[in-house]
């Protein structure tokens, strides 16, 4: 019953990762596609925004918004 138990125990949990794998992606798919059109119907064709994951260090958010505000600002915005 153990050996059973142990082999039950595995390939649940190979389907549990692949199809966490699999929502994961779908997800991230969504977000991009939500993050084009939002960037479309927002700034027009062609499109002209960036797209990016960023993960600041603790405390750098304030500095990292500044730089980018210098970075992709225009100025009659």
């Amino acid at each position: 019953m153990e050996v059973d138990q142990a082999s039950l125990q595995h390939k649940t949990m190979q389907i549990c990762f692949y199809n966490f794998n699999e929502l994961f992606q779908a997800l991230l798919h969504l977000k991009i596609m939500r993050t084009y059109i939002d960037g479309v119907l927002r700034y027009g064709i062609p499109p002209k925004f960036y797209m990016g994951i960023l993960k600041p260090a603790k405390g750098q958010d304030k500095k990292i918004m500044d730089k980018m505000l210098r970075i992709f600002a225009e100025e009659h915005l």
